[in-house]
């Protein structure tokens, strides 16, 4: 069964969010960020086929990555680790600093893919 009649709905419903991050961050107010960062949990977990947790909820804003795959869902050597950075800011400055914390921290030793989310 073809879902094609929820792209539109889908696609509005982005758009209306998008937006709201980009208002609400020209208020300085991150709290559609932080909902946007649990909402992303299973979208991401199922586009990329792997199950992903809120590194923000182990420790209140993490560092360099917010959502990574869960190690309790990998097996042999058959899935991915992956991390994801949720942001609003696409500025040239905030992809460097993520890239600094991934260098830094050594998270490149953990994961096999890193990408940057940006919401707006």
């Amino acid at each position: 069964m073809q879902k094609v009649h929820l792209i539109e709905p889908i696609t509005s419903y982005l758009i209306q969010f998008s937006e709201e991050v980009r208002t609400k961050g020209r208020l300085k107010l991150a709290d559609t960020n932080i909902i946007a960062e649990d909402v992303l949990v299973p979208v991401l977990g199922i586009a990329y086929e792997t199950r992903l947790i809120n590194l923000n909820a182990k420790k209140s804003n993490y560092p360099g990555i917010d959502l990574a795959t869960d190690d309790s869902f990998i097996t042999g050597d058959t899935f991915k680790k992956i991390a994801f950075q949720i942001t609003s800011d696409s500025k040239a400055e905030k992809i460097i600093e993520t890239l600094e914390q991934i260098s830094k921290r050594e998270f490149y030793k953990d994961f096999d893919e890193f990408y940057i989310y940006n919401l707006v």
